[in-house]
């Protein structure tokens, strides 16, 4: 379990439980923004694998020693994973990638929604916020990323995934906030409909 504490007066305290997947906001249990697309069926699970799961976690996990200087890509070699750690190195470097924030954990007050942004940082000049994946471009990432961006508060943030192959090559994808938005707050809706709860109100029971 984890905690994100209060940067301000007015910055929710955040408490993450990995095993769980919960977000709890305040002493209140917000759904994420994957388990809102997945209940409502956007997200189709059927097909992934544990492995698959469990890649995608250690690549984050060693992304971030990366980014914080613990490690390099050549640290990992012996795990099966260096491909992946090597695209992301080389992303950096060419695309001149400087993170500011990892795995920063955000909450949307006005809407009872929680998650974790992968990074926030700049490409270039450009202030972005981005999502690493280790499979395939998905659609709903879009509606990930964009609900992501709003929950951080952001009016000038652009929105990318970028998508890591274990041969060292890699892809960056940018997607349009405004309709992944609209997308996203309409799953919400139906997710509020089907499970209970109020979006400026107390998450129902079966709701998360």
């Amino acid at each position: 379990m984890e905690r994100e504490g209060r940067g301000s007066v007015t910055e929710p305290c955040i408490i993450f439980d990995k095993d769980g997947h919960v977000y709890t906001v305040d002493g209140e249990i917000f759904p994420s923004v994957t388990k809102i697309l997945g209940d409502v069926g956007i997200i189709d699970t059927r097909f992934y694998k544990h492995q698959h799961t469990l890649r995608g976690n250690i690549v984050h996990e060693c992304t971030a020693l990366i980014d914080n200087g613990i490690a390099d890509a050549d640290s990992f070699l012996d795990g099966g994973f260096g491909g992946y750690l090597f695209a992301y190195e080389r992303f950096k470097r060419e695309c001149n990638f400087k993170p500011e924030s990892i795995e920063k954990y955000v909450a949307c007050m006005e809407h009872r929604y929680a998650g974790t942004i992968d990074r926030v940082g700049a490409l270039g000049t450009r202030p972005v916020i981005l999502d690493l994946k280790t499979g395939k471009k998905e659609k709903w990432h879009e509606l990930q990323l964009a609900a992501y961006r709003y929950a951080y508060g952001s009016t000038t943030h652009g929105i990318f995934g970028l998508y890591l192959s274990d041969d060292g090559k890699y892809k960056v994808v940018e997607h349009d906030y405004t309709k992944g938005l609209g997308v996203f707050l309409n799953a919400l809706s139906l997710y509020r409909w089907r499970f209970g709860g109020k979006p400026n109100g107390r998450v129902g029971e079966g709701s998360v």
